[in-house]
């Protein structure tokens, strides 16, 4: 991986895992409200928005350390199985 893009994917990185971070605060603020359908939207709003986000991490984790499903070579295995 050339350096440029290997800077860019760090960088996307830790920024979803910062992203992350804030998210899960978010997460134990709400749950300290007092029940309400708003907080209920908002619950089920941040909730999926973590796990999203959780799941683009681990994905360019993934990506950065070589071990993505299907990689070879830096490059993603298009024959079908």
């Amino acid at each position: 991986m050339s350096d440029r893009p290997y800077r860019r994917a760090r960088w996307t990185f830790w920024t979803l895992v910062g992203l992350s971070i804030v998210l899960v605060g978010a997460l134990g603020q709400v749950l300290q409200a007092p029940p309400s359908p708003g907080t209920a939207v908002a619950l089920a709003g941040l909730g999926v928005l973590t796990v999203v986000t959780l799941a683009l991490a681990t994905r360019v984790l993934l990506a950065l350390t070589g071990r993505l499903s299907g990689q070879r070579d830096g490059r993603r295995d298009t024959r079908a199985h």
